[in-house]
């Protein structure tokens, strides 16, 4: 590395990978063009695991979550919030970063008010349709918004410059598919990939152990089960390979998928638009969320490039049919995603964060 005065620029992000693999390729590019990188995350979190080998020094904080219904823990928790800001106040001050960079996840809003506090400029980027809590809450102590949906700003005040982005994608979706050993073989049958995120998705997992003997009858399955997923209760099928999570190969997998059945998080989303994959999104029900998950998915669903089924619609009859029929209109629905207008998204926040990073040079 160069000398001390370089500058850094502070990431933070966690709770889910949708709030953490989105800045990796940022983080790349950053590092390619002989920045220093640092990454503030949850004590415990999963971004350690995953960031850690990418940054230059990782500091992980208390945290706490913002809940919208009542409960003892928001007591608790707001003691976890000030604790969480005391201690990014001093990694800001040890760190005397440049910039920083927020993701989102409840770890985020800490560390954005001690920039704030720390007079560090704050750049904010929103995956979904519509702002989380956590952003809404960060939004006054930050200078720049980075969307991934253009109708986004139609929804944001003029008190802060906001920029149509995209979501950052990670490297590996973009690099030449290769064979990864611990991927299935592949068949003379379409490959259907069903993933419900990190944690995994119990209504999706037990609507596959329900109807494997039908989906098998069409597809070599693929079902990544997820962190609280139990191989258990997965029955012994050839052409069927149920996973708790396939970790590195993932990338691949998802390369290799003739359709995808997944969640409707923003980050899988861009992943699969930027892969041009036939999709079948099953939203969180507001029951489960905020509704980000819902509003995406209709996002998806008016802009052609993905058939929605909602969850208390998974146990109907045509479910099987319509991931059919998405296969089937796969030229149709890639013809679709190509005529989405999508930016870069690296080299569009690379070229926000820009002015920031020639005024600490200088």
């Amino acid at each position: 590395m160069e000398t001390s005065n370089q500058p850094i620029v502070l990431f933070t992000g966690g709770g889910t990978k949708g709030h953490i693999l989105p800045n990796l390729p940022l983080i790349e590019s950053l590092k390619c063009n002989r920045y220093k990188v640092a990454y503030i995350g949850e004590r415990n979190g999963i971004e350690e695991h995953i960031v850690s080998p990418f940054v230059d020094s990782f500091y992980s904080i208390f945290c706490g979550k913002f809940r919208r219904y009542f409960s003892l823990k928001n007591i608790t928790d707001v003691i976890r919030i000030v604790l969480g800001i005391l201690q990014s106040i001093i990694f800001v001050h040890r760190i005397k970063p440049s910039l920083v960079f927020s993701k989102g996840g409840f770890v985020s809003f800490p560390v954005v008010v001690a920039s704030w506090v720390m007079r560090v400029p704050v750049i904010i980027h929103e995956s979904d349709l519509t702002l989380g809590l956590t952003n809404k809450l960060c939004l006054p102590f930050a200078k720049r918004l980075c969307v991934a949906f253009p109708s986004t700003l139609e929804h944001i005040s003029n008190t802060i410059s906001s920029h149509y982005t995209g979501v950052p994608i990670r490297a590996e979706l973009s690099q030449t598919a290769a064979i990864h050993s611990a991927l299935p073989p592949v068949i003379n049958l379409p490959r259907l990939v069903i993933f419900g995120g990190s944690q995994g998705a119990r209504p999706l997992n037990e609507w596959v152990a329900s109807h494997v003997d039908q989906l098998l009858q069409h597809f070599q399955v693929v079902h990544i089960l997820g962190s609280k997923g139990d191989l258990s209760d997965c029955a012994v099928h050839e052409h069927y390979y149920p996973f708790i999570d396939i970790l590195d190969a993932f990338p691949a997998l998802l390369k290799s998928a003739d359709v995808v059945m997944c969640r409707s998080g923003a980050t899988t989303i861009h992943e699969l638009l930027h892969l041009m994959i036939p999709n079948v999104l099953v939203p969180l029900p507001t029951y489960a969320s905020r509704g980000d998950q819902l509003e995406n998915a209709e996002w998806c669903r008016t802009h052609r490039v993905s058939e929605v089924i909602y969850q208390n619609d998974l146990s109907n009859s045509d479910t099987i049919d319509r991931i059919l029929r998405t296969l089937e209109q796969k030229e149709q629905y890639k013809t679709n995603m190509i005529r989405l207008d999508r930016p870069d998204p690296v080299s569009a926040i690379l070229t926000i964060m820009h002015p920031f990073l020639t005024q600490a040079r200088n």
